[in-house]
């Protein structure tokens, strides 16, 4: 028999948000092991595993959650995407949650020498 109550219809949304709450909050929290990554590890597996998905996206903790982190299937990478241009660049912390970012190489190609300090 089809919801008619319109309380009825709001449960599945609301029991949804409380769950995706949940999520954001798992793959948020701050953690001093990486056991305490097992739920947000589990639920990511079943995610690209089992649903089909090719990538995550999840906010950075150690950004306080500025920043965004990808999780993508290795097979994905040389499936679906393709090399156009290589970056190399030197990462400096400027300040407490700050970087300044120097590009050193950008091209086409890369040689070994470019890592060499």
């Amino acid at each position: 028999m089809p919801y008619t109550d319109e309380e009825e219809l709001a449960k599945p949304k609301e029991y949804i948000f409380k769950f995706l709450e949940f999520i954001s909050e798992e793959f948020a929290k701050p953690v001093k092991s990486h056991e305490e990554y097992k739920f947000s590890a589990l639920y990511s597996t079943k995610v690209l595993l089992e649903k089909g998905k090719d990538a995550i996206i999840y906010p950075s903790v150690k950004t306080d959650t500025e920043g965004l982190c990808i999780a993508i299937k290795p097979n994905i990478i040389e499936e679906k995407c393709s090399f156009s241009l290589v970056e190399v660049c030197e990462a400096y912390q400027t300040g407490e949650n700050q970087v300044s970012i120097k590009p050193i190489y950008v091209g086409k190609t890369i040689e070994a020498e470019v890592f060499k300090y």
